[in-house]
């Protein structure tokens, strides 16, 4: 049995994760999905004081109060940037790092700095005053229907200081057995980037036939590619 703690991506919650959390322990695995501060059934408890630090201790008492160890902590998109600080901080908890098209932090630059000009175009016409409006349904690669709509329904906005707070995470080589599953279907330069970085870096590495967010379009499949990760 692993015990994965899956990280959900900006705007959403752990609600997200639900159906591939249902795949991986109907294979015999612990799973967590924690929601982070002022999104998802959290959304009551917001406040300008939330950023980048208030997401690192979210999923760090995760895997203190619930005595977790040999935790494969798996990010997703946004989350990438929570990781590997909270490795850190637990140390010894945490067996691997899994990315799901996730952005890879680099120590003391914000999400912003790491993603480039063009992410700040776009990060400064969704901000409304201290916060951000969810993107673009395109940008997380779902199509039209009913299952797009109740994805959105379940949004909310975030600091804009969650893209703009300095990373704490340390540096690669402190991150433990780093894994990185690539989602072919995504169109984003800063993910096909970051990709290419953890493959020259030497990452574990996996791929599937997937838009940006495989939990909702293709939880099953992702399931099976974060079961491969306990062995490889």
């Amino acid at each position: 049995m692993a015990v994965f703690v899956c990280v959900h991506g900006a705007f959403q919650g752990g609600w997200v994760w639900s159906k591939t959390a249902a795949a991986l322990r109907d294979a015999g695995h612990a799973v967590f999905t924690p929601t982070l501060t002022g999104m998802g059934e959290r959304v009551h408890v917001r406040g300008r004081h939330m950023g980048l630090e208030t997401y690192v201790q979210d999923v760090e008492n995760v895997i203190l109060y619930e005595q977790l160890s040999d935790v494969i902590l798996v990010s997703h998109s946004y989350s990438g940037m929570i990781t590997p600080a909270v490795c850190e901080r637990v140390p010894g908890r945490v067996r691997r790092l899994v990315f799901v098209d996730a952005v890879l932090p680099e120590p003391g630059l914000s999400f912003a700095e790491v993603a480039g000009p063009e992410f700040v175009r776009v990060l400064s016409s969704h901000c409304n005053g201290a916060e951000v409006r969810p993107w673009p349904m395109p940008m997380f690669g779902l199509p039209e229907g009913e299952k797009s709509r109740s994805f959105v329904e379940r949004l909310a906005p975030i600091p804009s200081a969650a893209f703009r707070d300095a990373s704490t995470a340390p540096r690669e080589s402190a991150w433990p057995a780093p894994y990185f599953i690539r989602c072919t279907k995504t169109k984003n330069p800063l993910l096909a980037r970051m990709a290419a970085h953890a493959r020259e870096r030497g990452f574990g590495y996996a791929e599937i036939s997937s838009d940006h967010n495989p939990m909702t379009t293709d939880p099953l499949r992702l399931a099976k590619a974060l079961c491969e990760t306990i062995e490889d």
